[in-house]
């Protein structure tokens, strides 16, 4: 009873101090530059469709599978990103990487975002 009186206050109080959404009618600036800045098309790897992106003014790429039935690696994405731009991939995994037997055999078709295939962010080096 008690542990339940403390976890609601906490509750309450974490929820008076957290921040008001806010809304506005524009989107920031900021989003139309990245959106404007981006390279994005559509590759077959392997016989894989994946959509690709390159952000022009950062060392990063995005790369997601058409479709969740076909078994894609680290190290297929990562290939997939070097023939599309000529540099190095490295794919941040975030806490994937920590987990072991993460490699680049690692089947990647596993993990979804909402029922659709989840979208990879790789690092460059040029």
């Amino acid at each position: 009873m008690i542990r339940t009186v403390l976890l609601a206050s906490a509750v309450t109080f974490l929820s008076a101090c957290a921040d008001a959404p806010t809304t506005t009618s524009n989107p920031p600036a900021a989003t139309a530059t990245t959106s404007a800045a981006s390279e994005g098309k559509i590759v077959t790897y392997k016989g894989i469709t994946y959509s690709f992106e390159r952000i022009a003014e950062k060392p990063i790429a995005y790369v997601q599978a058409s479709t969740n039935s076909s078994k894609y690696t680290v190290a297929d994405v990562e290939a997939l990103t070097r023939q599309q731009t000529g540099c190095r991939a490295k794919l941040d995994a975030g806490v994937l990487g920590a987990l072991s037997g993460f490699g680049p055999d690692a089947d990647l078709s596993i993990v979804n975002y909402r029922g659709k295939p989840f979208r990879w962010s790789l690092a460059l080096s040029c």
